[in-house]
């Protein structure tokens, strides 16, 4: 059902995505990053959290970045301290990407107050409410992932306004060593 509201409320989405966007811009600007690095970050961040090594590969896939943009974007974190590439346990002629202990720092002294404030809003709904904000957002992050063409695919033009961008060529990975 479409609704006078629902289109409000996709609005808010709008404006809260763009708000969101700023407020990471400001940290890859303090700290002279590019704003694909600060996504590459937020992946290695998410698969320590989940405990699940990045592999340079991985994070090609997640970011989709050719190969060789890649390389280049690891080389640049690496040169500027806020990674490592370790060696993986299961084989050591593979690669997993660590954030470095001062990257981390940073991130979480930058991004803390906001996770707090967003949790302090959160608290202002009652539990059920709470649930329905729940339900609501995982939709909207599969209804934005299911329209979201994949690496190499053109975009709908009839549900995009136009052609999507790509970053990725198809069939390339980046060394994993």
């Amino acid at each position: 059902m479409t609704t006078p509201q629902a289109g409000q409320i996709v609005a808010l989405l709008r404006e809260f995505t763009l708000a969101n966007d700023r407020f990471a811009d400001v940290f890859a600007r303090r700290h002279h990053l590019h704003r694909t690095d600060l996504e590459a970050m937020a992946h290695l961040w998410i698969g320590e959290l989940q405990r699940s090594p990045m592999t340079p590969t991985r994070l090609s896939a997640a970011l989709s970045l050719s190969a060789p943009a890649t390389s280049a974007l690891l080389s640049r974190l690496e040169r500027a301290g806020h990674i490592r590439r370790i060696p993986a346990q299961h084989d050591r002629r593979s690669r997993v990407l660590v954030l470095h202990e001062r990257a981390r720092d940073l991130t979480v002294a930058y991004f803390t107050p906001l996770g707090a404030r967003l949790r302090a809003v959160v608290a202002e709904f009652t539990p059920s409410e709470a649930d329905v904000i729940e339900r609501f957002l995982r939709a909207c992050v599969a209804a934005t992932i299911e329209v979201t063409p994949a690496a190499g695919e053109e975009a709908n033009p009839a549900t995009t306004g136009g052609t999507a961008h790509t970053r990725r060529s198809e069939g390339t990975q980046p060394d994993e060593r």
